[in-house]
């Protein structure tokens, strides 16, 4: 099976990504860096996540052995029976809702927004009551538009003097060092205003069509969040796994969906992956951004802090727990919470210079007026981690071993206690 997924893999992503490696290198030869011009090529990404997602479904639609398959993957399989004619494929590539900068959607979603109820395109099954409910996109929309009004407000009149490139600038290196960290504290949402504010109007575009429509809450309040790209909670995100999840939501989802999970060993399999699915997915991102060194040191850096992250996520957060993994223990766990969001929103904010500046001589300079600070954490980090696991993960275990412990004693009292009841009830008495 490993090597079914591999060769599926490479099929679909060297065909692919030929073209947009094409695209990249045109770009660069000839000057531009990140998105100083706009062009074809970030329509082209767009186009190249659909494609390569609308392949895997077709593979998926072809498989025998559903088991294989994650519930996600059924729900956008592709029956050989059912392959779109020109006319409804083109007009799902070029729905005007995210050709030009996406959320990217897969095909059987938009297959499901033409040919059924928009109720019935809930990727979960509805009540009665549910069915009943009268949709409507008014509110999220105009809650949409207005973020973006004031995001547009915040890139007219502050972003000229916060950004990245003013990092370069004599004026702010001439800053005393805690100045220079609020400032890149200040840079860093507002760069992400950039992003933002073009999904959030395809986004918007989305839920006005039913695209965007996402089921129902536990409290049947619809959604409207099933082809999103921007989470503005990403500024406040207390560990680099929920950052990453929330930051351009629409190709993490197709990262994970078609890079990682056609590579990771299925359930109950022996076999290993040839390449590691994490790393691999970093640097199919990296290459789909484009060949600018900045790229690479972004992902590559993000994916250390991210091990880092991940590990004290492991070994220290269940003990600022309850046993039961419940609830949080009173003033740490929240202490624990602000020290996370502190470390993961300030860290992302510098290094999201070497993704913005691109080049070498740029990024290092915005990197060494901070002292790398960053990079400092990771390893601090890292080396408290590795020197800790063992026997905070022995104390985790001898927690858990209390609490079970406690636990059997709790349960044994109690049926102590309704024995004695039920023996000492006077419907239990023997009459003679």
């Amino acid at each position: 099976m490993i090597i079914i997924r591999i060769d599926s893999f490479f099929l679909f992503f060297i065909f692919f990504f030929f073209f947009l490696i094409c695209s990249h290198l045109d770009r660069q030869f000839s000057g531009i860096k990140g998105d100083s011009k706009l062009d074809y090529s970030g329509a082209l990404m767009v186009v190249i996540m659909k494609l390569s997602a609308f392949g895997f479904n077709v593979i998926d639609g072809r498989t025998k052995d559903k088991s294989t398959i994650s519930p996600f993957h059924l729900r956008m399989q592709i029956d050989p029976q059912d392959y779109p004619s020109l006319i409804t494929f083109f007009g799902w590539m070029l729905f005007f809702g995210g050709v030009l900068a996406g959320p990217a959607c897969d095909y059987m979603d938009y297959i499901r927004l033409l040919t059924l109820p928009l109720n019935e395109t809930s990727p979960s099954p509805l009540t009665e009551k549910q069915r009943n409910i009268r949709l409507s996109c008014i509110k999220p929309v105009s809650i949409v538009f207005l973020k973006v009004f004031f995001m547009i407000m915040g890139l007219i009149f502050i972003h000229p003097t916060y950004n990245y490139e003013a990092l370069l600038t004599s004026d702010y290196l001439n800053m005393p060092f805690v100045h220079r960290f609020i400032f890149v504290q200040i840079v860093g949402p507002l760069t992400r205003f950039r992003f933002y504010t073009v999904w959030m109007l395809a986004e918007g575009a989305c839920m006005v069509v039913g695209l965007g429509f996402n089921g129902f809450d536990e409290k049947d309040h619809p959604r409207w969040d099933r082809v999103v790209n921007a989470n503005l909670n990403t500024d406040w995100a207390p560990c680099f796994k929920v950052l990453v999840e929330r930051w351009n939501s629409g190709g993490n989802r197709w990262l994970k969906h078609y890079v990682y999970m056609r590579v990771v060993s299925p359930p109950g399999s022996k076999q290993k992956p040839v390449v590691p699915p994490m790393l691999l997915t970093y640097v199919i991102s990296s290459i789909w951004h484009g060949f600018h060194p900045g790229y690479y040191v972004y992902f590559l850096s993000v994916a250390m802090i991210q091990h880092v992250a991940g590990l004290m996520r492991r070994i220290v957060r269940p003990l600022l727990l309850s046993p039961d993994m419940k609830h949080g223990l009173p003033v740490i766990k929240p202490i624990y919470d602000v020290i996370g969001i502190f470390l993961t929103v300030s860290s992302i904010n510098i290094m999201s210079a070497s993704f913005m500046l691109l080049t070498t001589d740029k990024y290092m300079v915005a990197f060494h007026s901070v002292y790398y600070y960053s990079y400092i954490f990771t390893i601090v980090g890292g080396i408290i981690c590795y020197t800790v696991k063992g026997p905070l993960i022995r104390l985790q275990k001898r927690r858990l071993a209390k609490y079970h412990q406690q636990q059997k004693e709790k349960n044994t009292v109690n049926d102590l206690a309704v024995g004695n009841i039920v023996n000492n009830h006077p419907s239990s008495l023997k009459t003679e």
